[in-house]
Order: structure tokens, then C-alpha cells, then sequence
């Protein structure tokens, strides 16, 4: 303020830039932005797959992806809970409890998965008639239930613990993990089996199912080593 009080100097304005704090973030959101359009370039191919069986087809497949993308709640819920933890108890200098905290949280989303899991194996097609009873279209969509319904508990593992290891900061090896799950198996191995074996449709199924467990394996592998442990956020 100047001395009669009724002005305010700029220089009290100026942002202090913190080029160690704006590297950090950087370095956590740009390989977590690049996991979104690994995701969303690989929906859009798979669709183009699955849209060579039909549009009934592609129906199936938006019903049962809308489908998961509910339970996948959850998933993300706890997922960020874990990264919370992990961030509060590398801060505190504890490794390891933020190391137990992640699993239990992952641990939680297991259960739910399981438990959803079964229901939708059971009451696949019930479920899916909700939204269409086409004949079909119930063919299909309850197939695909039934099918990635077996592999959903292995989506707790690639969600839960990846945003746990985005709290240790640790987000590249993640990003290049989705990028070889994508796009080094499930893209492939869907057109493979999709166009070159008597599976047709359902290679696609399999494909998007068995990435599940492909992407849950590869990230187990990494949180394991522990190297995120020297790999935390400078802010």
C-alpha cells in the first residue's frame, strides 16, 4: 500500500514461479493425458472392429461398455484414496504403509469387483435386456457380459494401483504400461481373432477381457519393484 493507503503496488502482485514445482506437474499430467488418448484413440479403433459385424454389434458393445463404466466407479474412487495415501505416507517418510495402504484399497475394489463380477455372469442377459431386447442384440451384449465379467477383478488392480503410484509421482512407467496393454496386445490380438480366427465377434470379447488382466500383471510387476518409492513429487 502507499502511504495514504489508497493505492496497492503491484509488486505485491507478482507471482512467485516455482519452475520446480511446474516441472513436477508436468511430469505427472502429461503421461496421465496421454493415457486418456491411448484409451480414447483405442475405443475408436475397436469400434471400427466391431462395427464390421454390424450395427447391432456395435450396440452390444456400447451397452456393455456403458455398463462397465459404472462399475468402474469404484475402481476410482479407491483409486484415489490410494494415491492420498500414498502421497501422505511417503510425505511422512513411510514407505511401506503407503505401500500396505494401496493394497488395501486395492483389496476393497477386488471384492466389489468380484462380487459385481458374479452378478453380471449371472443376470447377464436380464441386464442387458434392460436396454434392448432385440434377440440379437441379447446374444451379443450377454455374451460380452459374461465374458469380460470374469476378468473385471483385474481392473482393480490396473486402476487402483496405478492412481496409487500416480500419488508417488510415478506416472510414465504407468503411461507406457496402458500403451503396451492397448496397443501392444488388445488392439492386435482383437483383429486377430476377430478377422483371422472361427471366433469372429467374440475374439474381440476376448481380447478386451484378457487386455484386463495383461494390464493388471504389468502394473502388479512394476508396483512391486518399488522403485516409486524414489521417484515422489518435489512439491
Amino acid at each position: 500500500l502507499s502511504g495514504n493507503g489508497s493505492k496497492v503496488s503491484l509488486i505485491y502482485l507478482r507471482p512467485v514461479i516455482r519452475f520446480g514445482v511446474i516441472k513436477d506437474v508436468l511430469k505427472i499430467g502429461i503421461p496421465s493425458s496421454l493415457q486418456m488418448f491411448f484409451r480414447t484413440i483405442m475405443y475408436m479403433t475397436v469400434i471400427s472392429l466391431v462395427a464390421s459385424f454390424g450395427m447391432k454389434a456395435v450396440a452390444a458393445f456400447g451397452i456393455v461398455m456403458r455398463l462397465q463404466m459404472t462399475i468402474l466407479m469404484p475402481a476410482f474412487a479407491l483409486g484415489g484414496a490410494a494415491a492420498t495415501f500414498m502421497g501422505q505416507n511417503l510425505g511422512a517418510g513411510n514407505p511401506e504403509r503407503a505401500r500396505k495402504s494401496v493394497w488395501t484399497a486395492t483389496g476393497f475394489d477386488f471384492a466389489i469387483m468380484l462380487a459385481v463380477g458374479i452378478l453380471f455372469f449371472t443376470l447377464a442377459r436380464p441386464i442387458i435386456s434392460v436396454f434392448n431386447s432385440d434377440p440379437a442384440l441379447l446374444d451379443m451384449g450377454s455374451r460380452f457380459l459374461r465374458i469380460t465379467s470374469f476378468f473385471y477383478i483385474f481392473i482393480a488392480f490396473g486402476i487402483v494401483l496405478g492412481r496409487g503410484l500416480g500419488g508417488a509421482g510415478d506416472t510414465f512407467v504407468p503411461m507406457i504400461i496402458t500403451a503396451l496393454a492397448l496397443w501392444g496386445y488388445l488392439v492386435p490380438m482383437a483383429y486377430y481373432l476377430s478377422q483371422k480366427t472361427a471366433l469372429g465377434l467374440q475374439g474381440i470379447w476376448w481380447a478386451i477381457a484378457t487386455s484386463y488382466a495383461v494390464h493388471a500383471l504389468l502394473i502388479i510387476i512394476w508396483f512391486e519393484t518399488g522403485i516409486w518409492r524414489k521417484n515422489q513429487p518435489t512439491f
